[in-house]
């Protein structure tokens, strides 16, 4: 019979599978154990960045949602809708139409808030403002088919979704989507 040993340190968490459904979120600690009888194995995840990237969310939400939701704050984002995602107050990035995420609810306050555009097509006066900021990292970071620029003084932005052009900017406008600025 062979032991395991893992150590969870406090910037960590640990999920526990056992016949590949989790039965557990593991808290900092050292965990021994042996596949032996069954106790399944153990996978640390740090939890510095409050975006769970994974390819099994629905895996875990089947096995163990009270867990997840415990530990979880779980972005499903519908075709129709964008989410806005905060950390600690700050805007730190846009989930496009369709996406499911989670976040890690420590040790950052994670907030998502979603936004139908059908039913909200302009975007918020606020949101444009903090997406187009130069001074953030949201300026650099483009999800799916969203992107933020501020139209200078002098030129036009053409946004094209998907394969239409869909509307003119002047600088005055805030414009997301695919934008072509010449």
């Amino acid at each position: 019979m062979f032991l395991t040993k893992t150590v969870i340190s406090p910037q960590e968490r640990g999920l526990r599978f056992v016949n590949g459904a989790l039965t557990e979120i593991l808290q900092p600690g050292v965990y021994w154990g042996s596949g032996i009888l069954g106790q399944g194995t153990i996978e640390v995840r740090s939890i510095t960045d409050p975006a769970f990237d994974c390819d099994y969310v629905d895996i875990l939400l089947d096995s163990a949602p009270a867990s997840v939701t415990d530990h979880f704050v779980i972005a499903n984002i519908s075709d129709d809708e964008v989410g806005l995602v905060y950390y600690n107050g700050r805007l730190s990035r846009v989930l496009p139409p369709g996406t499911r995420q989670l976040f890690w609810r420590e040790p950052q306050a994670v907030v998502v808030n979603v936004i139908n555009y059908r039913e909200q097509p302009r975007v918020p006066e606020a949101v444009a403002g903090l997406l187009s900021r130069r001074d953030t990292a949201l300026n650099s970071i483009r999800h799916g088919t969203v992107a933020a620029t501020r139209i200078a003084q002098g030129t036009v932005g053409l946004v094209m979704v998907a394969v239409y052009w869909s509307k003119c900017c002047n600088p005055a406008l805030q414009c997301t989507g695919s934008l072509i600025v010449r």
